[in-house]
């Protein structure tokens, strides 16, 4: 049995939500959350949030393997609408790099991009993108690692709020302690996200320094405070605060109640909200329908009808468990929900920035075994210019030899039971092996679900070696390869763009290579970058995650 862990590194408290299940199929088990220790002078940086997830994490007894998924704060990303002149998907995935590298005033090898396909009509495409720094990723990554957490997807947060949207067009408003969250939803995907630096503890420091309170006891008066209460109308005279025992509500020297006050310091946010949501309807031509609210401030009295006075449309509290549950109470979860949820297996293609050098590696280690052990023994016939790093098998007979030794030492060594006498000639060692893998790969399922599909096969990669043209015709310097459920990605460098074109035409001879797609080519001095993708699913059997 897995455990799957969906992380909200909150600056006001850390969330978790926690799933636990095999073979695909997962059950909620609960969740839990922890405050982070506050000031008051300033919000709490990333060390604080991280330690507090660490301590969280030891307060719950280990189960079985941990896989988990971190939502990226959005405040630290760019996140932007690109439109595109053509309505080809794969000239879209070609060309979306350039594109964004002449709208935004980043150096794009210093960021890592995310992308989410949003539509392809004739003659025009819409592609939603997330971009953050390297220098933002690596310490977040690096002091997860320092508690012993990896996670296997790192989304942006905001794209994580389309999971409580419901139908139709809706805005989903997380309102948290630092920063507002507004994402728009269209047929519950997040079509637009953008990030507004007000939050929950604004109104906690105006409520402080309106009262003369320290932060604790202002953020506790204002969780008893009514947004949506009517202003007194009788002058009140005394320059004091008051406060009426019976009703628990608090007035100023001017007759404000702490409502009055709170309404006041919202205004900015509102502001920011509905600007947000203009620009919005206007980029993708429609019209929000209803608002769904998320956070913890969202759980102050009367704010829910006061945003919805404002902006004229039906605004309800986000419902991310079932009736009845911690979650259906307190919608601070959300985020975590949809985290879990994705790690577990949830369906549609997320703004992930586990890319590139930050790729998550922890699912490869048991492929990055069985196709070691499988390259050893099929050396004669495959990996032939496709090796990683370089690697190339010469055929010698001397070299041979040991080679067949090394076969049939590395089968006795990944299968005990397999005795020496039935590896002693290399195909019938080839033969075990690829028998094994199969039985293997159902031990990885129940050990941690840590592959939820079949993993590419032996076959294939003995494929992709025997369709590669000769080194004479077109030479080629594997540079990276990559193996996920549903694909294989090759990145490579060969002699010219002309070269680059005869890899992918002779790869596409091949039956079972005949979607492989060449893309991402740059020129570097004399030589030509490109990555090649294979796609691992049937043609019955692919999705469209756009």
């Amino acid at each position: 049995m897995a455990r799957i862990i969906g992380i909200d590194l909150g600056t006001h408290a850390v969330k978790l939500a926690l799933f636990q299940g095999g073979f695909g199929r997962f059950q909620l088990q609960g969740y839990r959350s922890a405050a982070v220790p506050q000031d008051g002078d300033e919000a709490p940086d990333l060390g604080a949030r991280i330690e507090t997830l660490r301590a969280l994490l030891d307060s719950i007894p280990p189960e079985g393997r941990s896989i988990s998924a971190v939502g990226f704060p959005a405040e630290h990303a760019s996140v932007r609408l690109v439109t595109l002149p053509f309505g080809d998907r794969a000239q879209v995935e070609q060309t979306l790099p350039f594109e964004v590298e002449n709208l935004v005033p980043f150096d794009l090898e210093k960021m890592v991009m995310a992308s989410r396909i949003l539509s392809v009509d004739p003659g025009v495409s819409k592609v939603l993108t997330a971009m953050v720094t390297k220098q933002r990723l690596r310490p977040l990554l690096s002091g997860l690692t320092e508690i012993g957490v990896d996670p296997k997807l790192l989304l942006l947060d905001a794209d994580m709020l389309s999971d409580v949207a419901g139908p139709g067009v809706v805005a989903v408003i997380d309102i948290g302690h630092t920063r507002t969250l507004v994402t728009l939803c269209s047929g519950g995907h997040a079509v637009g996200a953008r990030a507004i630096a007000l939050g929950g503890r604004n109104l906690t420091l105006a409520l402080a320094k309106a009262r003369s309170l320290d932060f604790a006891d202002a953020e506790a008066r204002k969780h008893r405070a009514d947004i949506y209460a009517d202003e007194p109308t009788d002058e009140i005279s005394e320059v004091v605060v008051q406060a009426d025992d019976q009703t628990n509500e608090v007035t100023d020297a001017h007759g404000r109640p702490d409502g009055a006050l709170l309404r006041e310091a919202l205004t900015p946010l509102l502001s920011e909200v509905r600007s947000s949501l203009v620009a919005f309807e206007d980029a993708h031509g429609v019209e929000v329908q209803s608002v769904v609210l998320t956070g913890g401030t969202a759980q102050l009295g009367g704010l829910r009808e006061w945003i919805a006075a404002i902006l004229g449309v039906p605004v309800r509290r986000a419902q991310v468990g079932e009736p009845g549950t911690q979650a259906d109470e307190e919608p601070i979860f959300a985020i975590a929900h949809a985290l879990a949820t994705k790690a577990a297996g949830g369906k549609g293609r997320s703004l992930d920035f586990r890319l590139g050098e930050f790729a998550f590696r922890g699912d490869l280690a048991f492929m990055g075994t069985l196709i070691k052990a499988g390259a050893i023994a099929a050396a004669a016939l495959m990996l032939l210019g496709v090796g990683w790093s370089g690697w190339r098998y010469i055929s010698v007979s001397s070299q041979l030899a040991a080679v067949n030794e090394r076969i049939g030492a590395t089968v006795i060594e990944s299968f005990p039971d397999i005795s020496a006498d039935r590896v002693k000639e290399p195909s019938t060692a080839l033969a075990i092996m690829q028998e094994r893998t199969t039985e293997t790969t159902t031990r990885v399922e129940v050990l941690g679900a840590i592959i939820a599909e079949e993993p590419p096969t032996l076959a294939m990669i003995s494929e992709i070696s025997s369709s590669v043209p000769p080194p004479e015709a077109a030479p080629i310097d594997v540079q990276e390869l990559s193996i996920s459920p549903t694909n294989i990605v090759i990145k490579a460098e060969t002699s010219g763009f002309e070269a680059a074109a005869t890899i992918e035409s002779s790869l596409k001879q091949s039956k079972q290579l005949k979607q492989a797609q060449k893309g991402d080519e740059q020129k570097k001095r004399d030589k030509v970058r490109f990555t090649i993708t294979i796609p691992l699913e049937t043609e019955g059997g692919m999705t469209d995650e756009g």
